[in-house]
C-alpha cells in the first residue's frame, strides 16, 4: 500500500519538514513505484537542509536505478567508513546496497564479499539473507543456500528461497514441506484481505509449481 505510506509521510513532513528519514523513505517509495522524477524531487528537498552523507543515502539507490551504478558504487565505498564510525545501524543497508550494485555490474565475487561482511555483523538480517541466497542460487550452489536459510524461514522471502534451494538440491521431501508452508502463507494473507508479495508469488508458481 505504497500510496497510503506516501500519504502518511506527507502528513509527517507537514509537521516536521526537516525530518530527513521521512524524505529518504519518500524517495525510496517513489523509486520502487518507478516514479523516478518524484524520487529525485524528494532528494532535492532533503538537500535544502541535510548534510552530504544524508543526501547520498537518499540519492545512491536512485543513481543505481538510472544508469549510474558505477557512481553509486563508488559513493557507497566513500560513505562506508563514516557509517561504521557514526551510524553502525545503517551498515547492513550499505553493504546490502553495495552487493546489489556489484551484482548489477557483473561483479559477483565482490558482491559475495559484501554479503558476507554484512552477515558477519548480523547473521539474522533477512534482506542480506535473501540477497546472498539469490547469488548462491544463480551461481548453482543450492546446498550452500539451503544451509544459509533453513533456520530463518519465519520470513516469507527466505522461505521461498529455501524451498527453491531444497528442490534444486534434490531434497524433494523438504522442498514439498516448504512449498506447502509458502502456499499456506499466501492463503492466510488473502484471508486477512491482503495481497501476497507479487514477486514472491510469481516466483513460487514459476519455480515450485512449474
Amino acid at each position: 500500500r505504497y500510496d497510503d505510506a506516501i500519504d502518511d509521510l506527507q502528513q509527517l513532513i507537514e509537521a516536521e519538514p526537516e525530518n530527513a528519514q521521512a524524505w529518504i523513505e519518500m524517495a525510496n517509495i517513489y523509486r520502487v513505484q518507478g516514479r523516478l522524477e518524484r524520487a529525485r524531487q524528494a532528494c532535492d528537498e532533503l538537500a535544502r537542509f541535510a548534510g552530504r552523507e544524508t543526501i547520498q543515502i537518499c540519492e545512491i539507490p536512485l543513481l543505481a536505478s538510472t544508469g549510474k551504478a558505477e557512481e553509486a558504487y563508488q559513493q557507497l565505498g566513500e560513505l562506508l567508513p563514516k557509517v561504521r564510525r557514526q551510524w553502525p545501524d545503517a551498515l547492513p543497508w550499505v553493504v546490502a546496497t553495495q552487493a546489489e550494485i556489484a551484482r548489477a555490474l557483473g561483479l559477483d565475487r565482490k558482491a559475495e564479499r559484501h554479503y558476507l561482511a554484512g552477515l558477519d555483523r548480523d547473521a539474522d538480517d533477512y534482506y542480506l539473507l535473501r540477497g546472498y541466497a539469490d547469488l548462491l542460487l544463480d551461481d548453482n550452489r543450492p546446498g550452500e543456500a539451503l544451509a544459509l536459510l533453513r533456520d530463518h524461514t519465519a520470513d516469507t522471502g527466505v522461505l521461498l528461497r529455501a524451498a527453491i534451494a531444497a528442490r534444486r538440491s534434490g531434497d524433494e521431501r523438504l522442498a514439498e514441506s516448504l512449498k506447502q508452508q509458502l502456499h499456506r502463507r499466501f492463503v492466510e494473507t488473502r484471508l486477512r484481505d491482503g495481497q501476497p508479495h507479487g514477486r514472491y508469488e510469481a516466483r513460487f508458481f514459476l519455480e515450485l509449481k512449474d
